[in-house]
């Protein structure tokens, strides 16, 4: 009677509805998910089928197989996590752990490092005194006099790349090893400092450089001493060091900023401690300042291709005000830029919050205001306002109508 009522009840339910077997289920049965199963090794889930079993009708799936979850790595974590490998396996004994690497970036916000590199070339510049353009002095004569008279075949030099520094000078890159380069340069340097006038023209061995902030300083230390701590930790000569005033900071300690070539700024940061006396001052490797000239204060040129009118040379650059420099100002902050710009000014100039764009970008913004297309700017007499308000506006009438 039971078996009845069970046979009338399942006549009565729907037919059970079975999914065609799809190309996944296919490859989930051909191609093994785990790199176990590459080697020969049921992943762990798997059983091996008894031999002689049917085979099931019904389609398998993930969960019917047993099979686990991998999770897809990138090719760049992969790449990082193979060096990781071979670095350890290369280690003595093969775990042994791998020295620490020093911190990249401490600054709040998340961001990198300044990025300073160093440079692979030395040059060697040369720069036209004051006066010696009316003289009738020219690089095209300065430069004609040194090749008569120096050969680069004697100095072991083949050839040299002629760039225009920012101010105007001339710079003659010389290219190769950095010792080698250095030696050969010094060697041009000295070369066109015998052969050329010293009246008219300047030769110099410039040297890329990166800002340093020491801070932690004792009441006793010197900028002499520190001149001296970073020539010998940064391994420079003292004359390439540049250093400035101590202040307090705000924790009452010394601090001081540092100028030196950027092999040894980065030696000096990536340590994290300079030893200055008794104290081990803490070190920080500073962003590159962006381009200023300190006639007109603003961006993007140097005071020898300055073109401005006005001259703020004389002005604080923490209040804005002639006959003092920021360094003994104790007045509010006030940027002469953004000031006479009409931007708020409560800070001082050049610094994070100072919005005054630069010269460059500056010309270029009033330049496409100045060149407007004609016969775009107004409509022509006979046209009805109508007609004017239903036509596309272009860029051009926009900014005639502001």
């Amino acid at each position: 009677m039971v078996n009845a009522r069970l046979e009338a009840i399942s006549r009565r339910l729907p037919v059970e509805i079975l999914r065609p077997p799809l190309a996944a289920d296919t490859r989930r049965t051909e191609e093994p998910p785990t790199l176990a199963h590459q080697k020969g090794k049921p992943a762990e889930g798997n059983k091996k089928p008894a031999e002689g079993a049917p085979p099931s009708n019904q389609p398998t799936t993930a969960g019917s197989m047993g099979e686990t979850w991998a999770k897809v790595v990138g090719r760049k974590k992969a790449r990082k996590a193979a060096k990781k490998a071979a670095a350890a396996a290369c280690a003595p004994g093969g775990t042994a752990k791998t020295a620490p690497k020093p911190a990249q970036w401490t600054a709040k916000g998340g961001r990198k490092r300044p990025a300073v590199h160093v440079p692979r070339s030395n040059a060697v510049t040369i720069t036209l005194q004051p006066g010696a353009v009316e003289r009738g002095v020219t690089y095209q004569s300065v430069i004609a006099e040194a090749k008569a008279k120096i050969k680069l075949s004697d100095l072991g030099l083949q050839s040299v790349t002629l760039r225009q520094a920012a101010t105007g000078a001339r710079l003659f890159e010389v290219a190769g090893t950095v010792s080698g380069s250095a030696e050969k340069a010094d060697a041009l340097a000295a070369k066109m400092r015998e052969v050329l006038n010293p009246e008219d023209v300047r030769v110099s061995r410039p040297m890329k450089t990166a800002e340093v902030r020491i801070a932690g300083l004792d009441d006793s230390v010197t900028s002499e001493e520190v001149v001296a701590a970073v020539a010998r930790s940064g391994e420079c000569p003292p004359d390439k060091v540049r250093a400035g005033d101590i202040r307090t900071d705000a924790a009452g300690l010394g601090a001081v900023w540092v100028r030196c070539p950027v092999a040894s700024a980065k030696k000096i940061a990536d340590s994290g401690r300079l030893l200055v006396g008794w104290v081990a001052a803490r070190t920080k490797l500073l962003q590159p300042r962006t381009l200023q000239c300190f006639r007109c204060l603003e961006k993007g040129h140097v005071r020898a291709k300055c073109t401005a009118e006005v001259d703020r040379s004389d002005l604080c650059f923490r209040c804005g005000q002639p006959g003092h420099k920021a360094a003994q100002c104790t007045a509010a902050f006030n940027c002469s830029l953004c000031s006479a710009a009409g931007r708020p000014a409560e800070h001082r100039v050049g610094g994070g919050a100072c919005g005054a764009p630069a010269s460059k970008a500056k010309k270029k913004k009033e330049k496409k205001r100045s060149t407007k297309p004609a016969g775009l700017t107004s409509l022509p007499p006979q046209a009805s306002s109508s007609a004017a308000d239903s036509r596309p506006r272009t860029v051009a009438e926009g900014m005639e109508c502001q």
